[in-house]
């Protein structure tokens, strides 16, 4: 049954919106590499991509709900003449800003424009090998590495925050130690993403590592590197990983799960505003578009009402079975739906790790225990 069937919403619908607090925004599909994993398979502009004017519009109506945090990415917003506008502007509005960004692009003179609009800004740029050829065989372009290994130490000393992000794969397996290093002696946080089977990444499954793979990673280096980084109250500071709060080890606490639907709100590059910013090609997660309707409508409207109500009773697979799933909520919808074609699907790596008998048994309900 899926998420946004008409009349069928699963809990009791909540006709009183939150106050909003983030606002996401992919501002181009273009992109100057050709990253083996990318999600979005970004390239080439669309033909009409959202102006200054409508981003402009979109944050200060976004603001006057409450939104306080906007996170921009792409493609490569870098590629966009008026990003630093658009961050001065966000800036103005009482906006923290963050970027994720390939890095080839930050030219001294460009961290230098960002930094003089804002000294609050936070960049994600993304290193996927401790060697050179590693990052540029992943991410398309040979050279890339170096420019974006240039922007990461020009960034830190300009006194940028910054996190290092690298998509986890069986090129870098035995490289995500170094790049960890590497990022805490900028002082930058280090985020490990999982390389899933969406996008570009459809065509290069032999690049997947399988649940039995990762798990070895993760009690080899990930979990015990976790735990030396650990707080007393059992959060990690300076190294992440991007992975459902029923796969780490209960002494290890997740970070913020993704707000879908109470916090947060997105627009696609072509203006398409919804649940988050990469609803470009899910109809049924979009609410509206820039110009034609107002974020204050969409956010109060019939979709982000259905989106409150769900509460993940109704997900199927071993989230239907998962203690976790009722905080969750089956993590991310848009991956979910890429990768089975339902809204209601499971998560793709909770349910890769159950077929393979590696889901924790404490994080099952007693039925699926018995």
């Amino acid at each position: 049954m899926p998420i946004l069937s008409a009349g069928v919403p699963f809990g009791e619908i909540n006709t009183r919106a939150p106050a909003l607090s983030h606002l996401a925004l992919s501002l181009t599909q273009g992109c100057n590499l050709r990253c083996l994993h990318c999600q979005v398979d970004a390239g080439s502009t669309l033909p009409h991509e959202v102006t200054t004017q409508q981003v402009f519009q979109v944050v200060s109506q976004a603001t006057d709900l409450g939104a306080r945090a906007v996170s921009i990415s792409g493609g490569e917003p870098f590629l966009r003449d008026d990003l630093h506008e658009i961050v001065g502007y966000a800036t103005s509005r009482g906006c923290r800003v963050s970027i994720e960004t390939n890095g080839t692009l930050l030219t001294d003179a460009l961290l230098q424009q960002l930094t003089a609009v804002t000294s609050s800004v936070f960049l994600s740029v993304s290193l996927d090998g401790s060697r050179p050829m590693t990052h540029d065989c992943f991410r398309g372009v040979p050279g890339a590495a170096a420019l974006t290994i240039k922007a990461l130490e020009r960034a830190s000393t300009l006194g940028i925050q910054l996190q290092v992000l690298t998509v986890l794969n069986r090129m870098n397996l035995e490289e995500i130690s170094d790049i960890t290093k590497f990022a805490h002696g900028l002082g930058a946080e280090h985020r490990v993403l999982i390389l899933q089977d969406i996008g570009r990444a459809s065509g290069h499954s032999d690049l997947m590592l399988a649940p039995k793979e990762l798990q070895a990673f993760f009690d080899r280096f990930l979990f015990p590197e976790m735990r030396r980084d650990r707080l007393p109250d059992g959060s990690v500071r300076n190294l992440h990983v991007d992975l459902p709060i029923a796969l780490l080890p209960p002494d290890l606490k997740a970070r913020a799960i993704c707000n879908w639907g109470y916090g947060l709100i997105g627009m696609a590059p072509n203006g398409a505003i919804g649940l988050c910013h990469r609803v470009l090609d899910i109809d049924d997660l979009i609410g509206g578009y820039a110009g034609e309707r107002t974020v204050r409508e969409i956010w109060e409207s019939p979709l982000f009402h259905r989106l409150r109500a769900f509460d993940g009773r109704g997900l199927q697979g071993v989230c239907s079975r998962c203690l976790a799933a009722r905080i969750c909520r089956g993590r991310c919808r848009v991956n979910a739906y890429h990768h089975y074609g339902d809204l209601d699907a499971p998560d793709p790596i909770c349910q890769s790790f159950y077929e393979a008998g590696l889901f924790p048994s404490y994080a099952l309900s007693i039925e699926e225990k018995g």
